[in-house]
């Protein structure tokens, strides 16, 4: 694994459209600020992954 890639792209790999992503992510959390709040944290704990 050369380049580093959050598990979610790979778990969304089977979807090709973006738009159907959103709309699978609507359908699980219908809370937009949930949803953004959720994105963050994802992002800062991947990244502390990272780190070590």
């Amino acid at each position: 694994m050369t380049s580093h890639e959050p598990w979610i792209y790979t778990y969304f790999t089977p979807f090709s459209s973006k738009s159907l992503i959103l709309q699978h992510l609507r359908e699980v959390v219908p809370n937009a600020n949930l949803l953004a709040f959720a994105c963050l944290a994802f992002v800062f704990i991947d990244h502390l992954l990272v780190q070590r």
